[in-house]
């Protein structure tokens, strides 16, 4: 089926010359005749019609013209007689120019753009191009082919020739040339469309498109009933001159929408005008646009849709009249291609439609509508397919929805900023019909569309989910739902239910859930996490330990609602270890490692450390007499099990932790045991003396108590602590025992001798028993004496280099104020040129004289400029 394009007008008729050439100047016709004659029409508006007027007659050649070729940017007419080319001026017709090198010229073309403009006239089997200088056209370059030229036109910077019936592309700026196809039984044909990057060339009774390069450009190629024999562009369509007659295609669908009753002997395309003039039978006639909406009513009233929407594709965004349609093509191209079974390219169409309510597409699946009172077309597009949409066609369309919902949401809910805002019966309709399909087609993406921003109906979506057992989807509806007690109860009731193949046993899915609970939510969290720390303690923790509220997690709240289940598990025999607070332990260690630093929460898990150290202590020591090995002892942090792991975890806590309130701490311990946790806690107290005592007299272990001296004499030298006379203080020890014992004198003296240089030599002689005899402190003396000397000489020697500086600096300064510097009247700073006179200056090492004021850097010479920094002057 076709439709008017095009009106047809007559614009000269039976003209008293033989017509032979057209071109045109804006809005004039130029018409070149047999007898040399050129004719300006001058287009003239009035009313309704369009007329054309003759405004100038005159020969301009004694011989036939064949071609003519406005240009409009050099103010010249080319016009292309018997056999050679003339150029005349545009506005006079003046004769400027005969190129006598264009002789035997067939055809011509003319390229134009602000670096150059070139002529290219074929004759016989060559290209003859001529460059503008200016003031006319000279020689530039000549092309040879094997056959003779039928025809050739620009693409850009490249040539496409027809020598013979062969295609040739010629490439000007490199000089190759690519041989295509060839026309086969039509007359060869090329045409350059108006982007001036795809040609048209003919074969047989098609036109094939191809790039400036030669390559294909398009999938498809346009089909004619004849070759034609001149082809035209008017936006959007290719209009062709058949041997009988005109045809109007439209290049997007390859589709006729109109065929003319005009034997066309010449034709052109005038863009200024938008029209199409052609010559038939002497007489030349304008085929003038019918307006775009015209056109597309009409096509819509044939239901030739597919056309239809290629016009409103092309043409929406610079005619408002074709964008006031595009919403009425859209659906009905897209109900004519769902009942075809085109259902991605119906639910495309669907979608383009902004005025549509998704709620008709709905009604198209009786099942997924809700009672929704549709529109008619819908209606009936409805009854039409209901009894065919079934099987694997009901599953193709229901993906096709799915998409189409999918793009709906996109710019329906309220996330996305949406040109209005849509009502919450839209949106639960849309989500609802999609959760649906979804189920049906596509279970695997269920989850993850719940998991997401919703509006579902609750209890439809529910009936639905159950329905196809699908728990874990239910679960998540409810949490977008915000109704996370239904969502809680589930999870409770499979996860402790005996069924152990069902998809939410066990205290996974229940702990996933809580962990993603927000903070306002903590009630329900507490209340709903019982069973499962009751089921499963260590899974139970992870929900607090990796909680989606993290430290903004009431840390008191959850260590008492943890201490009910520390408890339950101390009365529970066989879930007990003897510990106990395993639950708060593993707590108070995750926020600590997290950063916490206030002191209750050190202290708190200090004091449960403890507290189960003495637990797992008392069961040890029992065991241990049980068994007859009562008196044994092991390292503090080494014994065997789990007394071992949480006493070094204890100790750990002590030595490393700086927030414990170590006063409150040493008031817990127990006064017969537990020394080395006393001894750390003195320590942070600064009461090294009896940490020390604890080491020497209650463990008997020096070299734990030499060690304790090293490190806080060492921390004490680097961060100026109060360690420094930490030997002291183990000297005491050793010499002033805290029960009747005696006095530790060896260790004392050894002591002495092996670190004299860490003590001060008159505070360990005053500690000393009066009886302490001379000789056993002659090792001490030694080394102290020794050591002063070395000291002594090592700052002589430092003296005298320090001295030998001081007078090699004081010789360089004497000669450095014996240096002077000449300021005559006509010295000049180097850097500005100006006079110095009395100002004040700067003198570089090499005399160079640079005014005070001037920005220069003083390392660097601004006459030679050597850096003094890095090459210093000698």
């Amino acid at each position: 089926m076709v439709h008017s394009a095009f009106h047809i007008e007559p614009v000269l008729k039976k003209s008293n010359y033989k017509i032979t050439a057209l071109d045109s100047w804006g809005k004039k016709l130029i018409v070149g005749t047999e007898e040399g004659i050129v004719v300006i029409l001058q287009e003239q508006e009035g009313g309704h019609l369009v007329e054309f007027e003759e405004i100038e007659v005159r020969r301009v050649t004694k011989s036939s013209i064949s071609q003519l070729k406005v240009s409009v940017e050099l103010g010249l007419i080319l016009i292309l007689t018997a056999d050679t080319v003339q150029v005349n001026d545009l506005r006079t017709l003046d004769l400027k120019a005969q190129l006598l090198k264009t002789r035997g010229t067939s055809n011509f073309s003319l390229l134009y753009d602000p670096t150059r403009s070139l002529l290219c006239c074929a004759m016989k089997n060559r290209l003859a191009l001529f460059r503008w200088d200016g003031d006319g056209f000279v020689d530039w370059r000549e092309i040879k082919f094997a056959d003779a030229i039928r025809c050739h036109a620009w693409c850009g910077d490249f040539l496409c020739v027809a020598s013979g019936r062969k295609y040739v592309i010629v490439s000007l700026s490199s000089g190759t040339e690519k041989e295509l196809f060839d026309s086969n039984t039509a007359s060869p044909t090329i045409f350059c469309l108006p982007n001036n990057k795809e040609l048209l060339l003919g074969r047989d009774n098609m036109n094939v498109f191809q790039d400036s390069q030669g390559r294909p450009s398009r999938k498809y190629g346009l089909k004619w009933p004849e070759p034609p024999t001149m082809i035209g562009y008017l936006f959007p369509y290719l209009i062709a001159a058949l041997p009988k007659s005109v045809e109007v295609q439209l290049m997007e669908t390859q589709t006729t929408v109109q065929t003319l009753s005009l034997r066309a002997s010449h034709m052109l395309a005038c863009n200024a005008s938008m029209s199409v003039f052609v010559v038939a039978n002497n007489c030349v006639y304008r085929l003038r646009p019918v307006t775009m909406s015209r056109q597309i009513d009409a096509l819509l009233e044939s239901q030739q849709l597919e056309t239809c929407l290629a016009l409103c594709d092309l043409c929406h965004q610079t005619d408002p009249n074709v964008a006031s349609k595009c919403n009425a093509v859209y659906r009905s191209y897209g109900l004519m291609l769902f009942a075809r079974s085109e259902y991605d390219k119906a639910m495309g169409l669907f979608l383009r439609c902004d005025s549509l309510d998704p709620r008709n597409v709905l009604f198209l699946f009786p099942e997924l509508s809700d009672g929704f009172d549709a529109a008619q077309d819908f209606r009936t597009c409805s009854q039409e397919v209901k009894d065919s949409l079934k099987g694997h066609k009901l599953l193709r369309s229901q993906v096709s929805l799915i998409k189409y919902l999918k793009n709906v949401r996109k710019r329906s809910l309220p996330s996305s900023s949406p040109p209005s805002d849509p009502s919450p019966a839209l949106l639960e309709a849309i989500d609802t019909a999609l959760l649906k399909a979804l189920v049906r087609a596509e279970p695997e993406n269920v989850l993850g569309f719940l998991q997401g921003l919703n509006a579902c109906r609750l209890e439809e979506s529910e009936r639905l989910l159950r329905d196809y057992d699908m728990f874990h989807e239910l679960v998540a509806l409810f949490h977008s739902h915000q109704e996370h007690r239904r969502a809680l109860e589930l999870l409770a009731e499979h996860g402790q239910g005996p069924q152990e193949e069902h998809p939410l046993h066990g205290v996974f899915p229940t702990v996933e859930y809580l962990q993603s609970l927000e903070e306002d939510k903590l009630p329900i969290l507490l209340e709903f996490s019982r069973w499962v720390l009751r089921a499963d303690p260590e899974q139970g923790l992870e929900i607090f330990i990796k909680s989606k509220i993290g430290r903004k997690m009431p840390i008191d709240t959850v260590l008492s609602h943890l201490k009910v289940f520390d408890e339950e598990v101390m009365h529970d025999k066989s879930r007990s270890d003897g510990g106990g607070g395993e639950l708060r332990i593993r707590f108070l260690e995750h926020i600590i490692a997290q950063g916490e630093e206030r002191s209750q929460y050190h202290n708190e898990l200090a004091l449960l450390y403890l507290d189960a150290v003495q637990r797992l202590k008392h069961a040890f020591t029992s065991r241990q007499a049980a068994q007859g090995l009562a008196g044994s002892r092991c390292g503090a942090g080494k014994e065997p099990g789990a007394l071992g792991a949480r006493r070094k975890n204890l100790l750990d806590l002590l030595e490393t932790s700086r927030h414990y309130d170590a006063q409150k701490l040493l008031s817990k311990l127990p006064m017969v045991d537990l020394y080395e946790e006393r001894a750390l806690i003195l320590s942070k107290l600064g009461r090294h003396e009896e940490a020390l005592s604890i080491y020497a007299h209650r463990l008997g272990d020096m070299q734990l108590a030499q060690e304790y001296c090293m490190r806080h004499y060492s921390s004490a030298t680097e961060g100026g602590g109060g360690g420094r006379d930490v030997y002291i203080d183990l000297l005491k020890v050793f010499l002033k025992p805290p029960d009747a014992s005696a006095p530790m004198t060896m260790q004392a003296l050894s002591l002495m001798s092996r670190h004299f240089e860490r003590m001060d030599p008159a505070k360990a002689l005053d500690i000393l028993p009066a009886e302490t005899s001379l000789r056993s402190l002659t090792p001490f003396f030694e080394s102290v004496v020794r050591a002063n000397s070395e000291q002594r000489k090592s700052l002589q020697i430092a003296q005298a280099l320090l001295k030998a500086d001081h007078l090699k600096v004081a010789e360089e300064c004497l000669e450095r104020r014996a240096r002077r510097v000449v300021i005559s009247s006509g010295k000049r700073c180097k850097a500005s040129q100006k006079r110095i006179g009395t100002s004040a200056f700067m003198v570089y090492p090499n005399n160079v004289v640079v005014l005070l004021g001037e920005k220069t850097d003083p390392n660097v010479c601004p006459a030679t400029g050597r850096n003094f920094k890095e090459q210093p002057w000698d």
